[in-house]
């Protein structure tokens, strides 16, 4: 069989997971921090595709953050360690899916009917999902990155909810003005 769909549906699922773990930051930022503006950006270099609420870049592959956040209440500490960790329940949830129909179907024995193609992609986005949920869930923070499980972390040990949203509004703003030039 061919690389190429192996590569290609790689590529795609990091976009779908991506987008699919940003939309769980977003369904959480809506039920515990009470507020309604928000926009989800993918991937970063120029955007190709802008709408209302998403814009996708021109490497959408490579992970995505919900940008124009307003809170309207400050939230507590418990609702914003479920907004971080919103995007990471969204990709178990995907990874448990994609896991079942995988053993179910073998179990069936749908796998035999099914062109090659298809078994591929599925399994490819498996192992896809279980990357995003172990790259989002260990704390890991670069120079201008914090991932979800780093900042549940560092929200974990805070002691003021004021000094933490002080320190992390700045960080986040300097990250995205790296981000412009």
């Amino acid at each position: 069989m061919s690389i190429v769909i192996p590569i290609i549906t790689i590529f795609a699922s990091f976009f779908v997971f991506g987008l699919f773990h940003e939309i769980g930051h977003v369904i959480m930022y809506r039920v515990f921090c009470g507020d309604y503006n928000w926009k989800i950006v993918m991937g970063f270099g120029k955007p190709i595709i802008k709408l209302k609420r998403l814009t996708v870049n021109l490497a959408f592959f490579v992970g995505g953050h919900v940008a124009d956040l307003n809170f309207t209440k400050e939230p507590r500490k418990f609702g914003l360690i479920m907004f971080y960790a919103g995007g990471l329940l969204a990709n178990i949830i995907i990874a448990v899916a994609l896991f079942i129909l995988l053993s179910q179907w073998a179990y069936i024995g749908i796998n035999e009917s099914l062109p090659e193609w298809i078994i591929m992609v599925i399994r490819s986005s498996f192992i896809t999902s279980l990357f995003m949920v172990g790259s989002n869930v260990l704390p890991i923070s670069l120079k201008t990155i914090k991932n979800d499980g780093f900042l549940i972390i560092e929200l974990l040990r805070c002691k003021n909810m004021e000094d933490y949203f002080d320190k992390t509004i700045a960080f986040f703003n300097d990250s995205i003005k790296k981000d412009d030039h």
